[in-house]
């Protein structure tokens, strides 16, 4: 699998907390893979974390409205940009978002198992909102809202 198709993995394993540095964008097809791996991974980790921890629904629904606010060229860009992949391109995709989603639940069982649930999920909620990812990937960001405001 492609280093970049692991973004998401990363993102909801905490690996890439742990990291250096982070992998980033290097083409627009990087990108979208990318973005739409985020924004997969971070659906199921709100259903997730808001199901196990009902008092705090609303708090990462904020957080997670804030950064989809934020993000909303670069998330449109990479949804209009699907519009033109192949058939193995989109199979490809559809496999790296259903692996996300999975590894997503998955760890977060292992954090609520262990009773760090609610810090890893307080803490995926805080960075969205507080533009961290944008910093962490600032190129995946940067090729998305150029394709955004050339298309416009």
């Amino acid at each position: 699998m492609r280093a970049w198709l692991l973004a998401p993995v990363l993102l909801v394993s905490g690996l890439a907390n742990a990291e250096p540095g982070y992998i980033d964008a290097e083409t627009i097809r990087d990108a979208v893979y990318m973005m739409l791996g985020m924004e997969t991974v971070v659906e199921a980790q709100y259903v997730e974390c808001s199901t196990r921890l009902p008092q705090h629904d609303k708090a990462y629904g904020d957080m997670l409205w804030k950064w989809k606010v934020d993000a909303n060229r670069a998330l449109i860009a990479a949804n209009d940009l699907t519009a033109i992949m192949t058939v193995a391109q989109t199979k490809e995709l559809d496999e790296a978002l259903q692996l996300g989603r999975d590894t997503a639940v998955g760890i977060l069982d292992k954090r609520f198992a262990d009773s760090q649930g609610e810090a890893f999920c307080s803490t995926i909620f805080a960075d969205l909102a507080s533009g961290a990812w944008r910093d962490r990937w600032p190129n995946m960001y940067e090729i998305l809202e150029v394709y955004s405001a050339s298309a416009e």
